[in-house]
């Protein structure tokens, strides 16, 4: 959390937020230009058509294959759209303009449902036929069998049904809480030394999932300090600590997924931990993975490194230029609207004088005791300034900001 990319993604949220700077002088103008925020998010305008009508499509080996390869094709995208695709890719796509990276975690999530039915006066055709799955991964069997009280030749029965479900999750994790090694020189994280997910769970949720209760009840509530780059998404002081309540109480957990020799062949395998505490001191399961789950891509690549470059790093100095252009024009008019003047002590009242207002009296004893002292306006030498950085914004982050107009991008 105190490294240089989350100072980046701390900085980044910020500006795209209009939070104050921080250099604000008390009485001078404290307003902000929004150059990575229009940037961003006149991009976003020209991507969202695009990424609302991407399709997902197999190309056929043959004319004999055609069929096969459109059903693939349409059960991919009904499955994309379950899973809310285009929401997460629209996220992942914005983290990257705004963030260097965008991050999707793409897997398959497998469940299970158990419920038990109740039969009386069942044979042996009605109990094969009650023992028949209904569908793929749907098993049934008998937890208790009793003799039925008004037919000896019957039997009452208790069964047991399991059916098991797969479903396609696609999500869009936050870049400020993922973690890397930063020595990989490719943004395809298929052989990453080390990668992980920073996640916030309760204690139920952990204990749901399978892990030690002892272990979870051990791990020391979330600090917020260690998560203070995220607390820039939000608006207010949320502390994601959750209820008072122990079961509900909000713990920090890290999915990691390292390639280590673990059996001591010489041969690193793809293991997947899960560990809990801001130290991530705690074990809490451990398992082989098959693959990475997480993909990442940034809007400006850079060769041979996983960060790329946002339209924050492209627009801070631009960003920073026009707020300091901006304050000093609303300055200089508000200069220009409240001068300053000279007066001669005593042939003037300071009291009508000091009290700046709109067609205001000041009582004077001679028509000179009052004089205006000259100032420079800079308003054409800031219009000026103002229409080159918006030129340099242009050739920086491209044409989006100029070419879209209000209507286009809401």
């Amino acid at each position: 959390d105190g490294t240089e990319l989350q100072e980046n993604h701390k900085n980044a949220l910020r500006r795209y937020f209009g939070r104050a700077r921080g250099d604000e002088v008390e009485g001078r103008s404290t307003i902000l230009s929004m150059d990575v925020a229009d940037t961003v998010d006149s991009v976003m305008a020209e991507l969202s058509p695009m990424l609302k009508s991407t399709l997902i499509e197999f190309d056929a080996d043959g004319e004999q294959d055609e069929a096969q390869a459109q059903i693939e094709s349409d059960f991919v995208m009904h499955c994309a759209e379950k899973s809310n695709l285009y929401d997460q890719f629209y996220s992942a796509a914005h983290n990257a303009l705004l963030l260097q990276n965008g991050w999707l975690k793409v897997y398959v999530d497998e469940y299970s449902k158990v419920w038990e039915t109740e039969h009386e006066g069942v044979d042996d055709m009605d109990l094969t036929e009650l023992l028949t799955p209904t569908g793929a991964n749907h098993s049934i069997e008998v937890m208790k069998q009793s003799d039925n009280a008004e037919d000896p030749g019957r039997s009452d029965y208790t069964l047991k049904h399991m059916q098991q479900y797969k479903k396609l999750c696609v999500e869009s994790i936050a870049p400020e809480f993922m973690l890397f090694s930063a020595g990989h020189q490719s943004q395809d994280l298929t052989d990453i030394r080390f990668v992980a997910e920073k996640r916030l769970h309760t204690r139920g949720e952990l204990i749901e999932m399978g892990c030690d209760r002892a272990k979870v009840e051990d791990l020391t509530p979330l600090q917020a300090e260690t998560y203070y780059t995220n607390q820039e998404r939000q608006f207010g002081n949320d502390d994601h600590r959750g209820g008072f309540e122990t079961s509900t109480e909000v713990v920090d957990c890290y999915y990691c997924y390292a390639w280590m020799d673990v059996d001591g062949d010489g041969e690193p395998e793809l293991w997947h931990f899960l560990v809990g505490n801001y130290e991530a001191n705690t074990m809490l399961k451990k398992e082989r993975a098959k693959f990475v789950p997480y993909a990442t891509g940034s809007a400006l690549v850079v060769p041979n490194r996983v960060i790329g470059l946002s339209m924050y790093d492209k627009m801070a100095q631009v960003e920073s230029a026009k707020t300091q252009v901006l304050r000093q024009w609303l300055d200089n008019q508000n200069h220009a609207n409240n001068s300053r003047y000279g007066a001669v002590e005593g042939e003037v009242n300071m009291q009508d004088l000091l009290s700046s207002r709109p067609g205001g009296i000041v009582r004077m004893r001679s028509p000179d005791a009052i004089f205006p002292i000259a100032f420079n306006d800079v308003g054409m030498s800031c219009m000026t300034a103002l229409q080159y950085l918006d030129q340099v914004r242009t050739e920086r982050g491209g044409a989006a900001v100029d070419m879209q107009t209000g209507i286009m991008q809401a």
